[in-house]
């Protein structure tokens, strides 16, 4: 779906069966569904439509107890994409796909994934609409995108093991040296309006960009493409995490006295089909494979494409900007930056020195 990979996506941790009712949000305890589980479990589903499939698989001496990881997988990707023919894998945008694309928030909605269900929903009912250049600007085609800010939560975010992993990570980074870097450039600015030797600085309540603006700091989160896949993949795909510190600046002769009391998590996402990107697999009610499962019949190859062209045909569909609440911990932090620290950092981003060092993600 969006830039940042599909809302409809494989996943990392948490298990979620494609045949279960609803997800577990069991962390790294819980079996995770493979691609190569998928692609068993497509062969098996066609076995009772093509009992020749699985004869195929047998003199082939395919048998899934006697061969290991990556050549099974492979052999049982070459066997699937040889029996379904071409263009079964991916074809071209048929009439009839594009309409069935508001089943996917049927299906999602059956198998128990209320937060991803809603999102769809939200594209839905929203008036034709595409982000054009970077998320953060939330310019459309047809006007500002749309914020949701109620439907997905912090906590929700932080049932999920590989969220949590790196919102940890991202605490303890408040205060590394990138973050201090940025946390200078702002500061320095706000002196420079306030006009006062003392100033507070982290705004949790700021909304949109306002917020937004203010992280000092970054850390993504993932998943793998060969894994299927929680209700977090298929509502956020991957996205990244920003902090925001709050407390108190000084300025002394030495530098810019700084003691940080608070630090706010959040997710900040675009909810987008721009790019070319394969959805997976689905079928009502309840259905969606990582692999077609031939020749089983009545599933849908969704792409971001179809979405664009749903959009077109229908002129509904808006993209919209993701914002969680912000998740607020204590912390302990005093340090004085050098005088000038921000000038200088300013000084080496305009020579390009730091041309790849982007402020996310540090």
């Amino acid at each position: 779906m969006p830039q940042n990979q599909a809302r409809v996506r494989p996943t990392t941790d948490e298990h979620f069966s494609s045949d279960s009712a609803s997800p577990s949000n069991s962390g790294r305890s819980g079996e995770v569904a493979t691609r190569e589980d998928c692609a068993w479990e497509a062969v098996e589903e066609a076995a009772s439509n093509a009992p020749g499939l699985i004869a195929t698989t047998g003199t082939l001496g395919l048998g899934r107890r006697t061969m290991t990881g990556r050549l099974r997988y492979w052999a049982l990707v070459a066997i699937v994409a040889l029996t379904a023919g071409p263009g079964a894998v991916r074809g071209d945008v048929k009439p009839e796909d594009v309409k069935f694309l508001p089943n996917v928030e049927k299906i999602m909605r059956n198998k128990g994934m209320k937060k991803a269900a809603a999102l769809q929903h939200y594209w839905f009912k929203g008036e034709e609409n595409q982000l054009v250049g970077k998320r953060e600007n939330g310019k459309g085609t047809k006007k500002p995108l749309s914020i949701s800010d109620e439907t997905i939560t912090m906590d929700w975010v932080l049932e999920f093991g590989r969220a949590r992993d790196q919102y940890e990570e991202l605490v303890e980074a408040v205060a590394n040296d990138a973050a201090k870097k940025e946390l200078a450039e702002q500061l320095q600015k706000k002196f420079k309006k306030s006009k006062k030797e003392t100033i507070a600085f982290g705004d949790f309540s700021a909304k949109g960009h306002k917020l937004y603006a203010q992280h000092t700091n970054s850390r993504p989160v993932t998943y793998k493409l060969d894994q299927l896949q929680d209700e977090l993949q298929f509502a956020l795909g991957a996205f990244t995490l920003y902090i925001i510190p709050k407390g108190k600046a000084t300025l002394t002769r030495q530098g810019i006295d700084v003691t940080i009391s608070e630090v706010g998590v959040f997710v900040f996402d675009s909810y987008d089909f721009n790019g070319d990107q394969d959805l997976r697999w689905w079928k009502m009610p309840d259905k969606v494979s990582l692999v077609h499962p031939f020749p089983v019949p009545d599933y849908v190859n969704v792409t971001n494409e179809h979405y664009r062209e749903y959009r077109k045909r229908n002129k509904r569909g808006g993209d919209f900007l993701i914002y969680t609440d912000v998740k607020v911990s204590k912390a302990k932090h005093k340090f004085t930056l050098p005088a000038g620290a921000a000038e200088k950092e300013d000084k080496n981003k305009r020579k390009g020195k730091d041309k790849n060092k982007p402020k996310d993600e540090k």
